[in-house]
């Protein structure tokens, strides 16, 4: 009698297994929606139709084709990315952002697909050739709130204007 329990429990116990495994859930056939900006050309951007492209979006479209699900890509302004995807708003995001420490403490980052080195754009004529010669008083930097160099220069050009 034993030998049959275990028999009809290992059983029961694949057969649960195969089904759990042959369907798919509800979430395997809703679109992927991915959030980002489409304002950082080549990463991503809009084509002359509106429609968006760029490594992001490529990377996002063959994420979506690895685990079989269509992708949507939603347009996000750079400063709700994070809330939209808090809110459930969107699945994941995937746009030019810079791992931080705030911002790891309210996400999870994947590990990096690519590597940017700040530079200084400057006016040829200005004499400027070291981000040291900017911090002084009188000078004044324009960044974009939010981003890698706003929060480098916030910590390291404090005596300009940002």
């Amino acid at each position: 009698m034993k030998k049959w329990t275990s028999v009809l429990l290992l059983v029961a116990m694949a057969l649960c297994t195969v089904v759990g495994c042959g369907g798919q859930n509800q979430q395997d056939t809703e679109p992927l929606v991915v959030a980002m900006e489409l304002a950082y050309p080549p990463f991503e951007t809009k084509d002359d139709a509106g429609n968006p492209i760029g490594v992001s979006v490529d990377l996002a479209k063959a994420f979506g084709e690895s685990i079989g699900r269509e992708v949507v890509i939603e347009n996000i302004a750079w400063d709700g990315l994070i809330p939209a995807l808090q809110t459930g708003k969107v699945d994941m995001i995937i746009s030019s952002m810079t791992i931080t420490a705030d911002r790891e403490e309210v996400v999870d980052f994947s590990d990096p697909y690519a590597n940017a080195m700040l530079a200084l754009l400057t006016n040829k004529d200005s004499g400027i050739t070291k981000a040291e010669e900017i911090n002084t008083a009188g000078k004044v930097i324009a960044v974009r709130t939010g981003s890698a160099g706003h929060l480098h220069a916030q910590h390291n050009l404090t005596n300009a204007e940002i």
